[in-house]
């Protein structure tokens, strides 16, 4: 506890005495973009070396760690693509400053809230589902949240697989019906993840495991072709973190190459979506592998580009808000609230903080009052939560949102561990891993809904199965 404490004091003496004598000489926005990487990064490398995070029962595939590398990856990484774009020169060196200061705050901000749900019992009002479900109740879950999510897809797209967006660069996929079918969807990821424990948890029945492979590869494959990064991500990381973990727990290190090859998985996955996302943009008929693949993985602006576009976001909406637009004072929270109403039966629901933005880059306005849904034609922009709470209430608003982001991780993690010896808790906690680290990117109507559409379903299906199966043995 000691070196944490010392860590996080020597590594705030330091942010702020770079940052008092950047803001007394004014040096151009370069230079503290470039000390906030630095230090920045350091601190949360340091974090993540800590003796007592190394020696816990999730080292790695941590719901911290997740969330920690989010904020490194769209805050210090993000930072560099700000400078190697070039991205700086339209702002005041006290708006970067700022900027740089709400990124510090939101990293000490969540450690206080992740420390508070630690220390405290409110995880143990939490029913969770029991490890006593058999395989067969297991199997008819996979499959059907599977067949729900496939056929929802196949009637939202008119059964088009929409190849053309792998030929011609365009991301095709866009529903054409309720946001209730949208949601129901997102069924294929908790149903991929449920099939992937009954494969590990199940021997023989070589016939069922065959239909649930076959129908997690056709999922990867729409989602691939038609350029959606996201679900690749969102199916195929639990997965690899349920891999980890389910070994992890039975042997605690004792297969040393568990924890290595899940780490190659985890690159080859990274490979994958970044050379999906050149493909939606380049398309087959345009992809040069030595252009558009071998040299851009090498080079910092292509590398650094989408999280330097994430990080921009931030500092443009710290430049904005309250400047040319008052505060937002929970317009987001609202717009998460309404997201079940059906936008058939509410043609006027509000649109999310990110497709506003977007819609100001297209015109020009920042309008609350917009409400035409055909004029965005589902494009959104990823402001990063800490762009999106600044938005909502300021300073605070950042503040107040990594507290309760650090105290909802720690009441998932803390679950986790004390419950570290059944296979469905630790499933349902790698299903949320990824959300955390997209929530960071931004979007935090969309995600959160998102997120609950994919969990909530799995969570008190297993919860009603396993108390079925309880009461049935105790009869």
């Amino acid at each position: 506890m000691t070196c944490k404490i010392q860590t996080i004091i020597s590594s705030s003496v330091a942010i702020l005495v770079a940052y008092f004598i950047v803001y007394l000489t004014e040096m151009p926005n370069s230079l503290p973009l470039l000390v906030f990487f630095i230090i920045f990064t350091f601190l949360i490398i340091s974090l993540f070396t800590l003796k007592e995070q190394m020696t816990t029962k999730i080292p790695y595939f941590n719901i911290k760690i997740i969330i920690l590398v989010g904020l490194l990856f769209f805050g210090s990484v993000g930072a560099i693509g700000v400078i190697f774009n070039k991205q700086y020169i339209n702002y005041s060196p006290q708006v970067v400053l700022h900027t740089i200061l709400l990124w510090t705050f939101a990293v000490f901000s969540f450690l206080l809230g992740f420390l508070i749900s630690m220390l405290s019992r409110c995880y143990s009002l939490i029913p969770v589902p029991k490890a006593n479900i058999n395989s067969e109740k297991i199997w008819k879950l996979s499959f059907l949240f599977l067949v729900i999510s496939l056929f929802t897809h196949l009637y939202l797209t008119k059964g088009r697989l929409f190849v053309g967006s792998l030929i011609s660069g365009l991301y095709a996929i866009k529903p054409s019906t309720s946001d209730l079918l949208f949601t129901i969807e997102n069924l294929c990821v908790p149903g991929s993840l449920i099939g992937y424990y009954y494969l590990k948890t199940t021997s023989n029945k070589y016939a069922k495991k065959f239909i649930i492979i076959s129908l997690m590869i056709l999922f990867l494959f729409i989602w691939g072709i038609s350029g959606a990064r996201s679900r690749v991500l969102a199916i195929t990381f639990p997965i690899i973190a349920f891999e980890y973990l389910y070994n992890r727990r039975r042997s605690f290190n004792s297969k040393r190459g568990s924890g290595r090859k899940n780490f190659i998985l985890l690159i080859i996955l990274l490979l994958c979506i970044y050379f999906i996302g050149i493909l939606r943009t380049t398309g087959l008929k345009t992809f040069n592998v030595k252009e558009n693949f071998t040299e851009n993985i090498f080079n910092p602006y292509y590398l650094t580009e989408p999280t330097g576009k994430c990080f921009e976001l931030s500092i443009w909406i710290v430049n904005y808000f309250p400047k040319y637009h008052d505060y937002l004072h929970g317009y987001s929270l609202y717009s998460l609230l309404v997201t079940p109403i059906l936008r058939k039966y509410w043609p006027n629901k509000p649109l999310s903080f990110g497709t506003l933005v977007a819609y100001y880059f297209q015109t020009g306005y920042f309008d609350l009052s917009l409400r035409e849904y055909e004029l965005i034609t589902g494009w959104s922009v990823a402001s990063t939560l800490v762009g999106e709470a600044y938005a909502n209430f300021g300073d605070l608003g950042v503040i107040t949102a990594f507290l309760a982001l650090g105290m909802i991780a720690g009441i998932f993690h803390k679950i986790c561990i004390n419950n570290f010896e059944n296979d469905l808790v630790i499933a349902l906690y790698c299903l949320a891993l990824p959300n955390f680290f997209m929530l960071v990117r931004g979007g935090f109507s969309h995600m959160t809904s998102i997120f609950m559409a994919r969990f909530i379903p799995l969570y008190f299906m297993l919860l009603i199965l396993s108390r079925f199966t309880k009461s049935k043995n105790t009869q």
